[in-house]
């Protein structure tokens, strides 16, 4: 009798519990989420099973229209919930995040996002000397940061298409650099690039890496001119190297952001 009483006792409490869960508007919810503290999120709406924010604030970068759907089953298992972002200006597609992890460690994984290099590179360096144009694609299997936003673990590739350069350097050429492949891994202390880089102009094989805090990079391969190139950036090649036998310039950049 008394196992059949706290039998029962468990089973309402757990089914409360699910339905006041289940039901409890989202941003009442997220009132009791701790964050990152460089993560600040405006307009949550909908409920904990599938919502909306409005707005998230990632250090500089803000985020607009970002969904997310969340499975009993694969939180139970899998610890896992489903963001889409459809932001027009920066980012459009998806990945799935470790729910129990965002406040110490987030944990990201398949994340699967596109959008145009001339609205994402100035988020990393204002003050590059060149812009890039083109659409870019991420398929990332593993993203790690830590509490405090470093970069503890990445494996994945990014793709780069219809790549178009201008720099101050070469002030009446626009240098097509087609498609671009990279394979990363790594975390703060050493990320590394694997490069493939194939347009009508120019062929690039190599690899970039980003040491000391990702302040320090060392970018080694090899560059084939393709075809007639401008006058100014054919000069521009001949100042990095003299091209071997294949027709192809050894390239070793070091130096500092």
């Amino acid at each position: 009798m008394i196992k059949r009483i706290i039998f029962r006792t468990l089973f309402i409490i757990f089914f409360f519990i699910f339905f006041v869960l289940y039901l409890a508007p989202a941003n009442k919810l997220f009132a009791f989420v701790s964050l990152p503290k460089d993560i600040k999120i405006y307009d949550v709406r909908g409920s904990l099973w599938n919502g909306k924010i409005s707005t998230m604030d990632a250090s500089s970068v803000r985020i607009n229209n970002i969904h997310w759907k969340l499975n009993f089953f694969t939180v139970l298992f899998t610890k896992g919930l489903s963001l889409k972002v459809n932001d027009s200006k920066l980012l459009r597609g998806s990945m799935g995040v470790n729910a129990f992890s965002l406040a110490d460690k987030p944990h990201f994984s398949s994340i699967q996002l596109n959008g145009d290099l001339e609205n994402i590179v100035p988020l990393i360096d204002k003050n590059l000397p060149f812009s890039l144009t083109g659409s870019v694609g991420t398929d990332i299997s593993d993203l790690v940061l830590t509490a405090k936003g470093n970069l503890a673990n990445i494996s994945g590739a990014v793709t780069a298409r219809n790549v178009v350069l201008t720099t101050p350097f070469l002030p009446d050429v626009s240098v097509d650099l087609g498609k671009i492949e990279l394979a990363v891994n790594g975390n703060q202390n050493k990320l590394s690039f694997k490069i493939d880089q194939n347009s009508e102009m120019l062929r690039f094989t190599g690899k970039l890496e980003l040491t000391e805090n990702l302040t320090a990079y060392n970018l080694t391969g090899n560059i084939k001119p393709k075809g007639d190139l401008p006058s100014q950036l054919a000069m521009f090649m001949g100042t990095i190297g003299t091209p071997n036998a294949e027709g192809s310039i050894p390239v070793s950049l070091q130096g500092k952001f």
